[in-house]
C-alpha cells in the first residue's frame, strides 16, 4: 500500500498541469450536464411554486358582468374564507404628448395578486393609495417606446361613467369622459402566467381606487374565492346569483397557471430531459476518454511493474485513485458551473413563471450529479487500470477502412489518416470516442429539427385546422340574414361552408365547438384520426378533448347545449378546428341547431377555384363585415410559439460540449502518437505531411461522426415533434432542412480542421528522438 500511495504522489506531481485541465473540462462538461438537469427540474416545478408564491389557486373565479363590485358580500359569505377581486374599469391614461386617450391597454382596478404577478421593476400600489398603479411588461414597452416612460411617473387620467358603459356611449366621438379627470402614479411593472397566454398591454390601479373614484364604469369584475374546507361551490354560486348584479354571473376556473400554459411548460420540459439525457450520455463517454487518457499506463511501464509482482487489482486501484483526484477537481468546477447556469432557467417566455428569478441550487440534483459524475470519472480510471493489466491485441477487422483507403491509390497522408481514425495509440479502437460525438451530433441536429419545426407550426395555419383560402363574418353576433345562399353560385368559389362557433358542455366539460354545413366542395374540418362528422348524431373531437375524456372513435358521448338540451352524440373522428386546435370539437351545423335554437350561421369559409382573381374575396367581404383578428390563434400553438427558442439553446450548449471536448483530445491524441510521428519522420516524411496526416485524420473523423450523428438526429427529432404534434392533437410532420444539414457538416469540419491546426504543427516539430521515449 505505500508503494502504491508513494507511486500516486508522484504521478499528481509529475502530472499536475494535465490533471488540473483534466479536472477543469470535466467539472465543465460535467456542470454542463448537471445544470441542464437542474434546470429541467426549476422549469418543471415553477408553475406550481408561482402559485404557492401568490396565495395558490382560488376554487374558482365569478365573472360578475357589469354593476358595483360584489367582492366584499361574496368575502361574507359562508364558506367562503377569502375573496379578491379585480375589476374592469373604464380608465385611460392621457398621453402626455398630445392629450388624447391611450386606448391600448386594458384598465384594470384591484388586488394586483388577483391577476397573479409578480414584480419586475419597481412594487405593487399601496392598498391605501388610490391613484397608484401597475403595467405588465407589454405596457411598459409600449409607453417606454411611445413616451419615454419609466417607473414613478405621473400620467393623466381620464375616466367613463357607468352610465356611458351601460349605455355603450363611451364609444360614440361625440361624448367624451364624464368623470374628473385625475393623476395617477406609475409605481412598478408586472409579470405574470396571464401575460405567456395573453399578449396583450394591461394596467392596475390600486385596490383603493374604487372607494376614490365611485363614478367610474366597471365593465366586468372577477371575484377569486377561496373556500373553506368542506364548503359546498354551488350555494356559493347560488348566493351571488341572488346578489343585486350578480344574477348573470358565472364561475370559471381559478387557476393561477392555466392548462395551456401548463401544457406549455411541459412541451419544454419534455425536451429539456431528452436533450439532457443525450448530453449527460455524450458527457458521460467523452469524460470516460479523458480520464483514460489522462491516467493510461506506457507498455514499458506496465511491463516493469508486472515484472516486479504488481498486481492487475493494483494497477485498477492506482488508476482508480489518479482519477479520483480529478474527480474532485471536477466536482469543484462542475458545481459552480451548474449555480451559474442555473440563473438562465426557465428559458425564453417560460420566465413567466418563476417567482424568484436568478441563480438557484438545486441540491438535489447537483449532489447527484456529482456523485454520478465522480462515479463515472473513477470508473473511467479503473477500467484504464484494467486494460493495462493485459497485452493489448490488435484486430485487424477494424482496419479495414484504412485498408480500402490505401488499396484505392489515395495519397499517403490519407492513408497513415485513415489508419490512425480507425486504431487509437498502441492499437486500441477509439468506438466510445465516436460514439460521443455521434450522440453529441445527434443531439445538436434534434433540437435544430425541433426548433424549426416549432416555428413550422407557428407560422402555417394549415397545421392547427384552417384548411381554407379565406374566412369571412363575424362571430361575435347572430347573422340576422341568411349569409351563405348570396355566395353560393359564385363562379370564383369551388368550395364554400357556412359555420358558426360556440361551446357545448361534452361529458361534464365546457369545449369549444366549430359547427359547419359544407354546401358544396366538401370543405370539413381535418380529421387526424376517422372522419369530419357528417349526421346529425355525429361529433369530432380534438386529441386533447378525446384524451381528456378518456373517449374514442366509435364511444358515445353526451352533449348539452346553451339551454340544456341534452343529446347523445358518436364520436366519428379526431378532428383539428382553426379556432381550438386539439382543443375543441366539431358537429354539423343541423346537429348543433337542434342544441341551440338560437344559432345561425355567421361565418363563411371559401376555397377558390383555380384562376381565381386576386379581388375574388372583394365581392364577399363587401357584404359580410369581418372584424379584426377573426379567429384567435389556438392557445396551445400560442404557448408553443413562445417555446421555439429553447431547442437553439440546447443545441448550443450540445455544440459547446463537443467543441471543449474536442479542443482537449486533437492535442492530447498527437502527444499520444508522438512515436508513430518520429517513425514517420525516421521514414523521411517532411512537416507538410505531417501536418496533412493530421488533418485528414480530422476531416475522417469529423466524417464519421457526422454519419452516425446525423441520421439519429433527424431521428431523434422527429419522434420529439412528433410526441408534441400528438399531445397538441395538431395536423404532424417535422422539418428537416437539408440544405441547412449540409451547411452544418461542412462547418463541423471546418471547425473541427481548425482546432486541429496548433495539434498539426506540434506533429510537424516531432523529432526523431521521440523513439526513444516511453509513451
Amino acid at each position: 500500500m505505500t508503494a502504491l500511495t508513494l507511486r500516486v504522489h508522484v504521478w499528481v506531481r509529475r502530472h499536475l498541469r494535465p490533471l488540473l485541465m483534466t479536472g477543469f473540462l470535466i467539472g465543465i462538461i460535467g456542470g454542463l450536464a448537471i445544470g441542464l438537469a437542474a434546470g429541467t427540474q426549476r422549469t418543471g416545478s415553477a408553475p406550481d411554486r408561482f402559485t404557492t408564491a401568490v396565495g395558490g389557486d382560488a376554487d374558482f373565479v365569478i365573472v360578475q358582468l357589469g354593476g358595483t363590485p360584489l367582492t366584499d358580500e361574496i368575502d361574507k359569505l359562508p364558506g367562503v374564507s377569502e375573496a379578491r377581486s379585480i375589476a374592469f374599469v373604464t380608465s385611460f391614461l392621457v398621453s402626455p404628448t398630445d392629450g388624447s386617450l391611450v386606448f391600448e391597454p386594458n384598465p384594470f382596478a384591484g388586488d394586483g395578486l388577483t391577476v397573479r404577478s409578480k414584480v419586475v421593476d419597481g412594487r405593487f400600489p399601496d392598498p391605501s393609495v388610490a391613484d397608484e398603479f401597475t403595467v405588465n411588461v407589454a405596457l411598459a414597452r409600449y409607453l417606454a417606446d411611445q413616451f419615454g416612460t419609466r417607473v414613478g411617473d405621473l400620467f393623466q387620467v381620464r375616466s367613463f361613467d357607468q352610465q356611458q358603459v351601460d349605455t355603450n356611449a363611451f364609444d360614440d366621438p361625440t361624448f367624451g369622459p364624464a368623470v374628473p379627470p385625475f393623476s395617477a402614479t406609475l409605481v412598478g411593472i408586472t409579470e405574470g402566467p396571464g401575460d405567456f397566454d395573453d399578449l396583450s398591454k394591461a394596467l392596475v390601479f390600486s385596490p383603493a381606487f374604487l372607494k376614490a373614484h365611485p363614478t367610474v364604469g366597471v365593465a366586468q369584475t372577477l371575484v377569486g374565492v377561496y373556500l373553506d374546507d368542506g364548503a359546498d361551490a354551488s350555494s356559493v354560486i347560488d348566493a351571488v346569483h341572488a346578489m343585486p348584479s350578480g344574477a348573470g354571473a358565472y364561475p370559471v376556473d381559478g387557476s393561477v397557471v392555466s392548462p395551456a400554459s401548463r401544457r406549455a411548460v411541459r412541451f419544454q420540459v419534455t425536451a429539456l430531459w431528452i436533450v439532457s439525457s443525450v448530453a449527460a450520455l455524450a458527457g458521460a463517454i467523452v469524460v470516460l476518454q479523458l480520464v483514460s487518457r489522462m491516467v493510461s499506463v506506457a507498455d514499458g511501464e506496465r511491463s516493469s511493474l508486472i515484472a516486479l509482482g504488481w498486481q492487475p487489482r493494483d494497477l485498477v486501484t492506482e488508476r482508480a485513485i489518479e482519477a479520483a483526484v480529478a474527480a474532485m477537481i471536477a466536482a469543484a468546477v462542475a458545481a459552480v458551473t451548474a449555480y451559474a447556469l442555473s440563473s438562465v432557467f426557465p428559458l425564453g417566455a417560460l420566465r413567466t413563471f418563476e417567482p424568484h428569478t436568478g441563480r438557484s441550487m438545486d441540491w438535489v440534483i447537483v449532489l447527484g450529479g456529482l456523485v454520478a459524475l465522480s462515479a463515472v470519472a473513477i470508473g473511467g480510471g479503473a477500467l484504464a487500470g484494467r486494460r493495462s493489466g493485459g497485452l493489448v491485441t490488435r484486430d485487424r477487422s477494424s482496419g479495414r477502412l484504412a485498408d480500402v483507403i490505401a488499396a484505392s491509390g489515395a495519397s499517403m497522408p490519407l492513408a497513415i489518416g485513415a489508419r490512425m481514425v480507425t486504431y487509437s495509440a498502441g492499437g486500441r479502437r477509439w468506438h466510445r470516442l465516436y460514439i460521443a460525438g455521434a450522440v453529441g451530433m445527434a443531439g445538436v441536429v434534434g433540437s435544430w429539427v425541433v426548433g424549426l419545426s416549432l416555428t413550422t407550426i407557428a407560422d402555417h395555419p394549415a397545421r392547427w385546422g384552417v384548411n381554407y383560402d379565406a374566412l369571412f363574418g363575424n362571430p361575435y353576433v347572430s347573422a340576422d340574414q341568411d349569409i351563405v345562399t348570396p355566395i353560393a353560385d359564385n363562379p370564383d368559389v369551388a368550395a364554400l361552408t357556412g359555420a358558426t362557433i360556440g361551446s357545448l358542455n361534452i361529458d361534464g366539460e365546457d369545449t369549444a365547438l366549430f359547427a359547419f354545413d359544407a354546401v358544396r366542395g366538401g370543405l370539413v374540418p381535418t380529421a387526424l384520426e376517422g372522419r369530419a362528422p357528417s349526421g346529425s348524431d355525429e361529433i369530432g373531437l380534438g386529441a386533447e378533448v378525446a384524451r381528456h375524456l378518456h373517449v374514442g372513435i366509435g364511444d358515445e358521448v353526451a352533449a348539452v347545449g346553451p339551454t340544456g338540451e341534452s343529446r347523445s352524440f358518436q364520436v366519428v373522428g379526431i378532428t383539428v378546428t382553426p379556432d381550438a386546435g386539439g382543443a375543441g370539437s366539431t358537429m354539423t351545423f343541423p346537429a348543433f341547431l337542434a342544441l341551440n335554437p338560437t344559432a345561425s350561421q355567421n361565418l363563411l369559409i371559401v376555397n377558390y377555384g383555380p384562376g381565381a382573381p386576386a379581388a375574388a374575396g372583394d365581392a364577399i367581404s363587401a357584404v359580410n363585415f369581418s372584424p379584426p383578428g377573426l379567429l384567435n390563434t389556438p392557445v396551445s400553438v400560442r404557448a408553443l410559439e413562445r417555446v421555439t427558442a429553447a431547442p437553439y439553446l440546447l443545441a448550443i450548449v450540445l455544440l459547446t460540449l463537443l467543441v471543449v471536448a474536442s479542443a482537449y483530445l486533437l492535442p492530447a491524441s498527437v502527444r499520444a502518437r508522438r512515436q508513430e510521428l518520429g517513425v514517420l519522420r525516421a521514414l523521411g516524411c517532411d512537416g507538410r505531411q505531417l501536418r496533412a496526416i493530421i488533418h485528414w485524420q480530422t476531416i475522417l473523423a469529423s466524417a464519421l461522426v457526422l454519419l452516425l450523428g446525423i441520421p439519429a438526429g433527424i431521428v431523434a427529432g422527429r419522434w420529439v415533434v412528433g410526441r408534441l404534434t400528438h399531445t397538441l392533437g395538431i395536423v404532424p410532420g417535422a422539418t428537416v432542412p437539408l440544405s441547412l444539414l449540409v451547411s452544418m457538416a461542412v462547418a463541423v469540419v471546418v471547425v473541427a480542421n481548425v482546432l486541429a491546426v496548433i495539434p498539426a504543427r506540434q506533429a510537424a516539430r516531432t523529432a526523431t528522438t521521440s523513439l526513444q521515449r516511453d509513451r
